[in-house]
């Protein structure tokens, strides 16, 4: 599909990341790294998730899907309860460069405001997210293969001409260039030639990374309020603030959207406008209920 159509998927996809990251992020040092540990929490849940992938299998997908959802979730929970842990010794490192400098640090006003906190981390592990849903998409796209993505360069050498059965079905078959840019084989399939491509492309497929690319982005939008939704959840649990329902509701959405999110995603390719306008009504229901939950703090 050429570098130009890669590199557009990868604006769209993070956009929103790159002006969260210069508004909330970029003017702290200590939000910066707080903002890769968020990815490297992240990753580790996708470590596990691979474990489970490995040991159930096709056979078994949705049970695996369901335990990556856990395994996120659970990441999330590790590092609010990290950062709890070790908040003490960051107001003893605030109070002490207030001191030095005479003047009130940023990380003071990371350390009271949680939900900032929240976006900051959460804008991590959703970057990391998707960036890994979107590689490996964009991968068969791009041309001559990537490294490290064996399905796509496996696509890219099994591109050849059709056998001579598939001539004599099809008289006016276009032979298929011996090329690894899928763009020319959806050229060359669009003239009349074979439909069915190598690997997994397709011609309706030409805008598929589009889409997809919109999706991850809503993917990190989503991850951002799982963040403060659960993250909220969890500081009324351990600071014992309000009825023990009210944080569970929180959590229970948080899981819920999640799993709802991951099951739309899943059809991304039948139904992508749908999916999407789904993704997007969902994502702006969990904005409303973060917002609610900022405004009554």
């Amino acid at each position: 599909m050429g570098v130009a159509f890669v590199l557009c998927c990868f604006s769209v996809a993070f956009t929103p990341s790159l002006f969260i990251f210069r508004r909330f992020v970029a003017p702290d040092p200590l939000r910066i790294i707080l903002f890769v540990l968020g990815a490297f929490f992240w990753l580790c849940s996708l470590l596990l998730s691979a474990v489970v992938f490995a040991v159930f299998g096709q056979h078994l997908l949705l049970v695996a899907v369901f335990f990556s959802i856990l395994f996120q979730e659970v990441a999330r929970a590790l590092f609010y309860l990290l950062l709890y842990k070790t908040q003490s010794n960051l107001a003893h490192l605030m109070a002490a460069d207030a001191n030095r400098t005479g003047t009130v640090s940023s990380m003071r006003l990371l350390y009271s405001s949680r939900h900032i906190l929240a976006i900051v981390c959460g804008l991590g592990m959703g970057t990391a997210a998707a960036l890994f849903h979107l590689a490996n998409v964009l991968a068969a796209y791009w041309d001559d293969g990537v490294v490290g993505l064996p399905g796509a360069v496996q696509a890219n050498r099994s591109m050849a001409e059709p056998t001579d059965a598939s001539a004599t079905a099809q008289p006016n078959a276009v032979p298929l260039p011996h090329h690894s840019d899928p763009a020319i084989l959806l050229s060359a399939a669009a003239d009349g030639g074979v439909t069915a491509l190598a690997g997994n492309l397709h011609p309706s497929d030409a805008f598929f990374p589009l889409f997809y690319a919109l999706g991850c982005a809503l993917l990190t939008l989503f991850n951002i309020v799982w963040t403060v939704c659960s993250w909220d959840a969890f500081h009324r649990c351990c600071y014992k603030i309000g009825r023990p329902s009210a944080w569970v509701t929180t959590a229970v959405f948080t899981l819920c959207s999640h799993c709802a999110n991951t099951g739309m995603s899943l059809y991304l390719g039948v139904s992508p406008l749908i999916v999407l306008s789904l993704q997007l009504f969902l994502l702006l229901l969990g904005v409303a209920y973060a917002y609610f939950l900022i405004k009554r703090t």
